[in-house]
């Protein structure tokens, strides 16, 4: 079993770590273990904590999952636990890993949508070589249009999370392509703070609202990245049917 000492020993390894992406560094790995007990509350702690691991190293090559996990005191069944795990987020039909689902839908729905994913997205607008010569919005619009997520794409348990983290984003979508202005200006800052390579959380906390829209979205986000949301997350899904389809 992975103990709690180890757990803190690879956060502190990963957040110690040079990260390509701000939008994909140690706050993103951190939130999407987090997020894993929202989706995996009935479970053991046996299993909450290879979740919470395995959310830590989602984005790992195995070869690196072994030189960070085994210098800190994990087993090698343990070890093989989490690169199995981690593989099977990769997968695009449904497995059956509870652990992979749970850290599945913690990056998907927690960290891939809702107010926050407006701060991530714009900012990795402008972080990403993709993006290089796009001007502000165009970057932002088309990144918005192509990563849309639907509550069909996810276990009836999830429903209503979903469909409110959705209210989030395509608010947000569609007064970008209204061209309203609240919109326009907060994503042209926060795309100009991706190409500034700031840390994103940095950049959420210092975020000057100026205007009722930007204030809603700046508050929510701020509360999500605190840690403040997970419980209100866990009352809008339902263990029973959890225990069921995880």
């Amino acid at each position: 079993m992975i103990e709690e000492n180890q757990i803190h020993a690879l956060e502190d390894v990963l957040q110690n770590r040079e990260y390509e992406l701000q939008a994909h560094a140690f706050g993103h790995f951190s939130r999407t273990a987090k997020g894993t007990d929202v989706f995996i509350q009935t479970a053991e702690k046996e299993t909450k904590n290879l979740a919470y691991v395995v959310g830590l190293l989602h984005e790992e090559r195995e070869d690196r999952i072994e030189e960070t996990l085994l210098p800190i005191g994990l087993s090698h069944e343990d070890v093989s636990k989490v690169i199995y795990s981690v593989h099977m987020t990769h997968k695009k039909s449904y497995v059956p890993n509870r652990v992979a689902r749970a850290v599945h839908y913690s990056n998907k729905i927690l960290e891939g949508d809702g107010a926050y994913i407006v701060f991530r997205r714009c900012h990795f607008c402008g972080e990403s070589k993709k993006y290089r010569g796009w001007k502000a919005t165009d970057a932002i619009t088309e990144r918005f249009r192509n990563l849309k997520n639907k509550p069909n794409n996810f276990p009836s348990f999830t429903e209503i999370l979903v469909r409110e983290q959705i209210k989030w984003s395509g608010r947000f979508l569609e007064a970008i392509e209204s061209k309203e202005a609240w919109a326009l200006d907060m994503g042209e800052r926060l795309f100009l703070e991706g190409r500034a390579r700031n840390d994103i959380e940095n950049v959420v906390r210092r975020f000057e609202t100026k205007t009722v829209e930007q204030e809603k979205f700046f508050k929510e986000t701020l509360d999500y990245i605190e840690g403040k949301k997970y419980e209100e997350f866990k009352n809008l899904v339902f263990p029973e049917i959890i225990s069921a389809t995880l």
